[in-house]
């Protein structure tokens, strides 16, 4: 199963979470981000499940700093 190699991950990892998600709770942001060794999770404020199209400019500039 994927889920069971996120451990294997070593690039910088950020998640991203709309934090108005009807469909998944935080908590599975919450446990994708303690998976991978080194990650980050952030709420993208105002952002429902679709967070890139919900909120396109808060998730660019969380991306921006990320990759900054």
């Amino acid at each position: 199963m994927v889920g069971d190699r996120l451990g294997d991950i070593t690039a910088d990892t950020l998640v991203l979470w709309g934090e108005q998600d009807g469909w998944l709770a935080p908590s599975v942001g919450d446990r994708l981000a303690a998976a991978v060794p080194g990650a980050r999770r952030e709420d993208v404020p105002g952002a429902g499940h679709f967070a890139p199209e919900d909120e396109p400019h808060a998730v660019a500039r969380s991306l921006a700093r990320f990759f900054a």
